[in-house]
Order: C-alpha cells, then structure tokens, then sequence
C-alpha cells in the first residue's frame, strides 16, 4: 500500500491486504486500522493508492479499531 501526503513528498509502506465484503455506499474504500494509520499519518480524510501487477488504484480511506486488527 503507498500513501500520499503531497505530490513531492510521498510515503510508502508495505501492508497486507485482502478484500471484504463490506459496503459503504457506492465507492470502495480502504479499510486502515487506527493505529497503523496514525503512525504513516494517515487519516479518514485522506485517499491512499494500491499498486497491483503493476497497476495503481486510488480509494478513499476508512479507519477502525475493531474490524481491522494489528
């Protein structure tokens, strides 16, 4: 998974993912644990891009304490 904070400045990290069956309206988001957002600085306002087989998709981010664990 790579976050972006600015254009010039970005940040990246390695997460796992998997996809679930949750739905939050029409758009997909990302699911991020609070703490593991908080530490890159990722908040709820943010979006994040995944890079797939070399292929980037940008989502709108949601965080949770209890669905996603550590």
């Amino acid at each position: 998974m790579k976050t972006n904070k600015t254009k010039e400045d970005k940040a990246m990290f390695t997460a796992k993912t998997k996809i679930v069956d949750i739905h939050e309206g029409e758009q997909l988001v990302v699911l991020i644990n609070e703490q593991d957002a908080w530490e890159h600085g990722i908040t709820s306002m943010d979006k994040v891009s995944l890079i797939y087989d070399d292929k980037e998709f940008v989502f709108d981010v949601d965080l949770t304490n209890t669905y996603i664990q550590r």
